[in-house]
């Protein structure tokens, strides 16, 4: 992330992203961080962590809006909690939805994310990429549920 450093030296969140939880461990070439939420004790009820959030709307739309502002490409990381959903699979409806969501709103780029593969690698898949492509990119992940063919 790109305010990754400098949010450390100002006790800041990793820019637009929400946080993952109210203190966060950060390992740099000095060793490990373990930093709090800025003004935690004030404002701790106003945090919306990121596995809190009922879904992606909200934060697309806020990308979408601060794109139109910037030059470079922002990623717009999505991410899903498989257990949330019936089949334990995030549904390929979601992510479609998701995609054209972003879209919309000006998105360029989209990362999928779930919280096994958030630690160890990700998916990247256009914004605009057609349908097709998206479904291969799903097709290789275990926790994305693919529709049947019609």
């Amino acid at each position: 992330m790109p305010s990754e450093t400098s949010s450390q030296i100002s006790n800041a969140t990793n820019g637009i992203e929400p946080p993952r939880g109210y203190v966060s461990i950060k390992a740099s070439k000095d060793g490990i961080l373990r930093q709090v939420v800025p003004d935690y004790e004030h404002l701790h009820d106003a945090y919306e962590l990121l596995w809190e959030m009922p879904g992606n709307d909200g934060y697309l739309q806020l990308v979408g809006i601060m794109q139109k502002f910037i030059d470079q490409s922002i990623s717009a990381n999505t991410n899903y909690d498989p257990s949330r959903f019936p089949s334990g699979k995030v549904p390929m409806q979601q992510l479609l939805k998701d995609l054209l969501t972003a879209y919309k709103f000006g998105s360029k780029h989209c990362i999928i994310r779930t919280p096994v593969t958030a630690l160890k690698t990700h998916k990247t898949i256009w914004c605009r990429q057609s349908r097709t492509m998206a479904a291969k990119a799903a097709h290789v992940r275990s926790d994305i549920e693919m529709p049947d063919a019609a």
